[in-house]
């Protein structure tokens, strides 16, 4: 192993998650670029960040943090970097030394809830700084208020809340054995514990070298967690080899089930009986929306998710289908707009049909309680709304659905004219991002007409794949 790579206060976080993610990270192991949503919400953080500074009037960007700190005046600095003899490394957020020369650190996140995992990363820093004997009087969490109300320009004392954490890290610190061991083990062993989540595996930029060997069908058994870790490190890579004392619940049996036999299993009669139950004309509705952690418009509070798209279908009992959509242009506020021209779309007669109506629900009740005067429209799709998903959960099971009813895994069961992977957006957090890149960003015209053009084909084929679906079941269970 290499003595001379930094040992980080990022790498260290990434060890407390997954051991074997962060030795590769550490020891520069090719893996797959960050996706473009999660760089783009990494951007997002930093701009947060950035935003928090003006909480500290005066505040100086950090180029030398030891000569800095050790001035006899006052000084508030951002991004500090800070190096210990060991190659150890950190770059904090916010440092401040006030009047009675009293060291206070700040770190920064763009939650609107302090989390546990904070509390270690706040910790790393401290270790550092007693090592180059720079004791701490206080230890704090930055983060956005979320009942933060927009109005007007944006003050900083509202959108932040700051939490002292002081106590939480000292007593991390007081079992300081995590650092300790992560100092040396990342750099002594050569090869590190894996912590399987079926989650957080697949956004691993290593997920090819370390679950080499490994089965799908294992790493997709549904809310698997440490079920699959379990069965991984007994070497059991096969669905049929699971042996009786590993209990699976009902629905990860049925996914087994479905997948060992290779055979779909379909509940006709229920499905019958639930899409006779719809009433024409079906109305099928998708929201594409953005969820910016510094709200953007009046009236909006961090992570709202504000509708900015939407894509309707609507299949009459004669068989016509008449599609309409909206996708908002300006950097306006895109609600009321958008509402205006649902307005004139959807009526108030018929079933509504979504996928996962958890989430077009909320935004309906959302808009509802901003904008009163479409009150009364929006209750009444939310009424009328059936969420299609709900067959895939356990009346149609298939094995390419590989245990996900998400439309992506189970659309191209039955439509294969179109698929998302033919797409250059081809998920919501893309869609939101691209969206913010049209709008706000600085990008050509013909950059933006491509983004234009590829959120209107995206939200498209998320009701056209919600329509084929609906015809493929009808003929199934007829």
């Amino acid at each position: 192993m290499n003595s001379s790579i930094s040992k980080t206060k990022t790498n260290f976080i990434e060890w407390l998650s997954c051991e074997r993610s962060a030795f590769y990270s550490f020891n520069a192991y090719p893996g797959k670029d960050l996706p473009y949503p999660d760089q783009a919400q990494k951007n997002q953080a930093y701009k947060v960040e950035e935003e928090s500074t003006k909480l500290f009037p005066g505040i100086k960007k950090s180029h030398d943090f030891d000569f800095e700190i050790n001035q006899s005046a006052p000084i508030t600095v951002y991004q500090p970097t800070i190096k210990v003899e060991g190659n150890l490394e950190v770059r904090g957020d916010i440092i401040k030394k006030d009047i009675d020369s009293k060291i206070h650190i700040f770190e920064v996140k763009s939650s609107t809830k302090p989390k546990k995992e904070y509390i270690p990363d706040i910790a790393f820093q401290v270790f550092l700084l007693k090592k180059n004997n720079i004791n701490i009087e206080t230890c704090n969490l930055i983060l956005l208020n979320g009942e933060f109300v927009r109005k007007g320009n944006i003050n900083p004392k509202k959108l932040f809340q700051i939490l002292d954490v002081s106590d939480q890290v000292k007593d991390y610190l007081k079992e300081d054995s995590e650092i300790n061991r992560y100092i040396k083990e990342i750099e002594s062993k050569t090869i590190l514990e894996r912590n399987i989540s079926s989650t957080k595996c697949k956004k691993c930029p290593y997920i090819v070298s370390c679950l080499a060997g490994i089965s799908s069908q294992i790493l997709s058994i549904p809310r698997g967690g440490k079920k699959i870790q379990k069965l991984v490190d007994r070497g059991i890579n096969n669905l049929i080899d699971i042996p009786e004392d590993v209990k699976l619940t009902e629905n990860q049996q049925k996914y087994a089930d479905v997948q060992i036999s290779n055979k779909y299993q379909i509940n006709k009669s229920v499905i019958k009986e639930v899409l006779s139950s719809l009433e024409f004309p079906i109305t099928f509705l998708d929201y594409e929306t953005i969820y910016p952690a510094i709200p953007k418009y009046d009236g909006t509070y961090p992570y709202q998710q504000v509708p900015f798209q939407f894509s309707i279908h609507i299949l009459k009992d004669d068989g016509n289908l008449i599609y309409d959509e909206y996708l908002h242009l300006e950097k306006s506020n895109p609600m009321p707009n958008l509402l205006k021209h649902l307005s004139t779309v959807v009526g108030y007669e018929g079933s509504v049909i979504s996928w996962n109506d958890i989430f077009e629900k909320s935004i309906n009740n959302t808009m509802s309680g901003m904008y009163p005067d479409y009150k009364i429209l929006l209750d009444s799709i939310n009424e009328r709304m059936f969420d299609l998903s709900i067959i895939f959960k356990n009346d149609y099971l298939h094995p390419k659905f590989m245990g996900s009813y998400s439309l992506k895994n189970v659309m191209p069961v039955f439509y294969d004219k179109l698929q998302y992977s033919d797409l250059s957006i081809s998920e919501g957090g893309t869609a939101s991002y691209k969206w913010m890149d049209m709008i706000f960003g600085n990008l050509d015209i013909k950059e933006n007409e491509k983004i234009k053009r590829d959120l209107l084909e995206y939200s498209k084929l998320d009701t056209e794949g919600m329509v084929e679906i609906y015809k493929s079941l009808i003929n199934l269970v007829n």
